[in-house]
C-alpha cells in the first residue's frame, strides 16, 4: 500500500493526501504497465538496475499518463525489506517532442529522396556532416554512403578552389543564400564541376552554427 506521497506526485495522479495513503500501488498502475513485482526493487541493497522503466500511471479520472518509473527499496539492519521509494517522472512533453522530431525527420527524408541535388549539412555544434545519399551517388561513393567526418572543403573541394569557397560559406551575410561553383573529388580521385548554393543558420553572438 501507498504510505505517502508528495504533493507532486498528488497533483499528477489527480488525489489528495488523504485519497493515495492507503491505496493499493496496482491502483495508480496502468492495465498497459508491466506488473507491479516487475517494477518495484525486491532485493534489499539493489535498485532496479538505476535505469528508469517507461511505463504508465493511471489518473484519478481515468487517463493513462507515461512517466519514467524507477524504484529502490528501503531495509532494516537484518536485510529485511520494509518499504519501497518509487520514483516517476512524466514524460508526455518529451514524447510530443519525440513525436513531432520523428515528423520531421520524415519530411525531411522526404525531400532529400525527391530531390535531385544532393543535400549536404555541417553542424558547427559537432562538427559532423550530413551527406545525403543523392550527394554520396554524384560523387560516386559505394552504398550511396559517405562518412559524417568526410570535411567538405578541407578534403572534397579542389586545392585550387578552397580558399575561395572557404570565404563564400564563412562570410556571406546572415540570411543571404551563397551560391559557389568548384570542383568535388569523387571516390575514384578525379574532379567534377558542381554548384553550391545554400543557407547558413547563426546565434545570436553573430556565430555561423549550421550550414
Amino acid at each position: 500500500r501507498i504510505q505517502s506521497a508528495n504533493p507532486a506526485a498528488q497533483l499528477f495522479l489527480g488525489y489528495s493526501a488523504e485519497q493515495i495513503e492507503g491505496m493499493l500501488f496496482g491502483e495508480v498502475l496502468s492495465g498497459s504497465s508491466p506488473t507491479m513485482d516487475s517494477l518495484l526493487a525486491e532485493r534489499c541493497g539493489v535498485p532496479n538496475g538505476g535505469n528508469p522503466v517507461r511505463t504508465f500511471y493511471r489518473h484519478a479520472d481515468g487517463s493513462d499518463l507515461p512517466v519514467d518509473f524507477s524504484s529502490s527499496p528501503i531495509c532494516d539492519d537484518e536485510g529485511n525489506l520494509r518499504a519501497v521509494v518509487c520514483m516517476a517522472r512524466d514524460v508526455r512533453s518529451r514524447i510530443q517532442t519525440e513525436h513531432a522530431l520523428r515528423d520531421s525527420e520524415e519530411r525531411y527524408a522526404l525531400a532529400a529522396r525527391g530531390a535531385n541535388d544532393g543535400l549536404w549539412e555541417w553542424s558547427n555544434r559537432t562538427d559532423v556532416n550530413y551527406y545525403s545519399p543523392r550527394f554520396a551517388e554524384l560523387l560516386h561513393y559505394p552504398d550511396a554512403k559517405m562518412p559524417d567526418r568526410l570535411k567538405l572543403v578541407e578534403q572534397l573541394v579542389h586545392p585550387e578552389d578552397r580558399e575561395r569557397v572557404r570565404e563564400v560559406l564563412t562570410t556571406y551575410h546572415q540570411g543571404k543564400p551563397f551560391d559557389v561553383e568548384c570542383r568535388l573529388q569523387t571516390f575514384e580521385g578525379e574532379y567534377r564541376f558542381f554548384s553550391l548554393r545554400g543557407l547558413g543558420v547563426w546565434n545570436d553572438a553573430g556565430s555561423l552554427v549550421r550550414l
